[in-house]
């Protein structure tokens, strides 16, 4: 089995929009250490930023079927991530 570095974004959203647990759960493992330092900065506030996180992960779940491949899920996610503080 390949390691988490060794899937592209493409192809993680491509598993993901088909309900993968393992795709969640790498992009959970690769965008939340930032996330979660990006959500501290906005919210001063490190319990608050935990729930933010959690929230926006949430919603990726939730809206995974319309994501688009092609697109920067990484711009997304700081975005959402920025609505949301």
């Amino acid at each position: 089995m390949r390691n988490q570095s060794e899937y592209s974004e493409v192809e993680l959203v491509n598993e993901l929009r088909h309900g993968s647990h393992f795709a969640f759960e790498q992009l959970y493992r690769r965008y939340a250490p930032r996330l979660t330092m990006k959500l501290i900065s906005l919210l001063r506030d490190e319990e608050l930023a935990g729930d933010v996180l959690q929230d926006l992960f949430i919603k990726l779940w939730e809206i995974r079927e319309q994501i688009e491949p092609e697109q920067s899920l990484r711009g997304y996610l700081y975005t959402i991530a920025s609505n949301m503080a």
